[in-house]
């Protein structure tokens, strides 16, 4: 057995978690030398998030131990991440009305430390931009969510806001659950 797992195994490992049926669920997204497609990106922000944190595990640990435990932490702080706005979107003083109000209270719960750092992804008639995810680059995690917020729309006689945020908060609790897959999945190569 190798000192270090390859990025197609540590792959492998989160996509058995993941979708738990396939271990090469994902292979498409590794070249045949085990490195990132060019392309190197899934249909769904969150595997893309899993995706580049293993690349950046991959490229960083110094050992199989250190690869699993890196990627067990990364995983568990993204699950944070996701479980703080999760929170803040269910205790919420007032319901959000804006998208803008709504990504302002989730950038808040997932960054403290930078409530304004997805102010950009909106254009100054205050409407989300198409190209947010350029804006927000390599944090894949904030993809997600600003992803999920982006399908909230303005209350009115046709929505309810309430009933959207609860289908934003379903979604979040979905990826926390497969997340923590993931985690048992890595967690589970500790015991080999």
């Amino acid at each position: 057995m190798s000192d270090r797992l390859t990025l197609r195994e540590l792959v492998c490992v989160a996509a058995l978690g993941y979708e738990q049926s396939s271990a090469r669920a994902w292979d498409s997204l590794i070249n045949e030398d085990g490195t990132l497609t060019a392309r190197g990106k899934a249909d769904d922000t969150l595997i893309d998030f899993i995706i580049l944190k293993l690349h950046d595990i991959y490229d960083s640990a110094a050992s199989r131990s250190a690869q699993v435990d890196q990627a067990i932490r990364a995983m568990e702080l993204a699950r944070d991440q996701l479980s703080r706005v999760d929170i803040a979107l269910l205790l919420a003083e007032e319901v959000p009305s804006t998208q803008r109000e709504l990504v302002k209270l989730a950038c808040c719960a997932y960054d403290p430390d930078e409530p304004d750092a997805w102010d950009d992804v909106f254009g100054e008639d205050g409407t989300l931009i198409s190209d947010f995810d350029e804006v927000l680059n390599r944090d894949t995690l904030a993809k997600f969510i600003v992803k999920e917020l982006s399908t909230f729309v303005e209350p009115g006689p046709e929505t309810n806001a309430v009933e959207q945020i609860d289908d934003v908060r379903r979604a979040l609790g979905h990826a926390q659950d497969e997340l923590s897959r993931v985690i048992y999945a890595f967690s589970d190569l500790i015991k080999l």
